[in-house]
């Protein structure tokens, strides 16, 4: 008899290896893509980059160019607002002004009336200079100018002007004696100091110093011969 033989089928060979790999890597080695390099994936970046850049500095040079417009509009309106308040300031004073201006026409006929007239003409002449004087004052206050108080008050040196000192013992020492020139206060800040005359008291030392410093003068000047 002849022996049957049994054709065992051969084992499938597993892909080589390299030692220390995972089965499948050679699997995931050829799958994989390498990202692009070299020279030319770094120009596409940089000008990618580049344009971006552009983009951001086009933006901001449109945006300080419409700042620039939005300040010099801004600048124009508060330059015509203050121009226009200042007109409009003008107008309300010479508005207040004008009927003082025409209060003088009157005067002057009192004054021509008073030359040849009698008392009752000089009192017109007077009351209508007087009202003049008023309506200018009050003109004024309603801008806010208002007249300083001097003559029988202490001197203060922040509203008043010493123009010159008098001597009258029967009043205050230090106190305003006469007003030269009226001073104006607008709207509680001094516009412009009274100018006074103030009384000062002479004390019997006062004299006899003054009398000796000019009694010095001539013995240092012969001291100098």
């Amino acid at each position: 008899m002849k022996k049957v033989e049994s054709h065992k089928s051969k084992p499938e060979t597993a892909p080589e290896t390299t030692p220390g790999s995972p089965p499948d890597a050679h699997v995931k080695a050829g799958s994989q893509k390498t990202p692009a390099s070299g020279p030319g994936g770094a120009a596409e970046a940089l000008e990618k980059k580049i344009a971006e850049l552009e983009q951001a500095n086009a933006e901001l040079r449109e945006q300080h160019l419409r700042l620039q417009a939005d300040y010099a509009n801004h600048e124009k309106r508060t330059l015509k607002r203050i121009a226009d308040d200042v007109d409009r300031q003008k107008r309300t004073l010479l508005l207040a002004l004008l009927p003082s201006l025409d209060n003088f026409p009157a005067a002057l006929a009192h004054a021509e009336a008073a030359k040849d007239g009698g008392p009752d003409a000089v009192t017109g002449l007077v009351e209508g200079v007087r009202r003049v004087f008023q309506h200018l004052l009050d003109a004024l206050a309603a801008q806010g100018v208002v007249r300083i108080d001097a003559v029988g008050q202490p001197f203060d040196p922040t509203v008043h002007e010493a123009m010159m000192q008098r001597c009258e013992p029967d009043q205050p020492d230090g106190v305003v004696l006469e007003e030269v020139q009226p001073g104006y206060r607008l709207e509680g800040r001094l516009l412009r100091p009274a100018k006074v005359i103030v009384n000062k008291h002479v004390t019997n030392q006062e004299p006899a110093e003054a009398h000796e410093g000019a009694s010095a003068e001539p013995g240092e000047s012969g001291d100098g011969d």
